[in-house]
């Protein structure tokens, strides 16, 4: 899985299972941190289905810490 971690002026972090990695902005296109991303000729692009996913995967643990 591809996570979009951080933006920086001139280059996006992502992690590949763990391992963080560099991207130029150029090749990401409509991208926000925390995103799941795939990989197209080159171009990154936001993964909508797993972005979801991973984001009610997070939401539910946090809820069950106020439980």
């Amino acid at each position: 899985m591809i996570i979009l971690e951080r933006l920086l002026p001139d280059k996006g972090i992502f992690s590949i299972d763990g391992t963080e990695k560099e991207i130029q902005l150029s090749c990401l296109d409509n991208c926000r941190e925390g995103d799941v991303l795939m990989e197209s000729n080159g171009i990154y692009i936001t993964d909508i289905t797993a972005t979801q996913k991973r984001y009610n995967y997070i939401k539910a643990l946090q809820d069950s810490l106020w439980e």
